[in-house]
């Protein structure tokens, strides 16, 4: 893989968003907003490091979907993401703003699950 270094700072950086939602998620003051952009965040990393990883450039895009079908179009297994990415996609924006909707602890989680498992996913295809 010509990328490889490149994919590797992406792994990085969807690590190090993954660990502030984790954060953000742990104590008393949970800061929920935070869980669900900083999932959102790690997804779109994640998904677009295996589009370098093919040599090619990723569009300028937080929408998951448009992401994935990228991914889709390499390897059709990655169709299994849909779900998370449906999950997180609201959260690439909005939750930063203080007129949105509340979140929920429950919300939170299932962002936070999502990111864990599309990074599980991408882990097993491109190591």
């Amino acid at each position: 893989m010509k990328r490889r270094k490149e994919v590797e700072h992406w792994l990085k950086k969807a690590d190090d968003d993954l660990l502030l939602a984790r954060r953000a998620m742990a104590g008393k003051k949970k800061i929920l907003w935070a869980v669900c952009f900083h999932a959102q965040q790690s997804a779109e990393k994640d998904l677009k490091a295996c589009i370098i990883a093919r040599d090619v450039i990723p569009d300028r895009t937080h929408d998951l979907l448009n992401i994935l079908e990228d991914c889709v179009q390499h390897d059709p297994e990655f169709t299994f993401l849909q779900s998370y990415c449906r999950r997180l996609n609201p959260y690439s924006v909005q939750v930063r703003y203080p007129d949105e909707q509340e979140i929920t602890t429950a919300e939170a989680r299932k962002a936070l699950k999502a990111a864990e498992k599309i990074k599980e996913f991408v882990l097993e295809r491109i190591r």
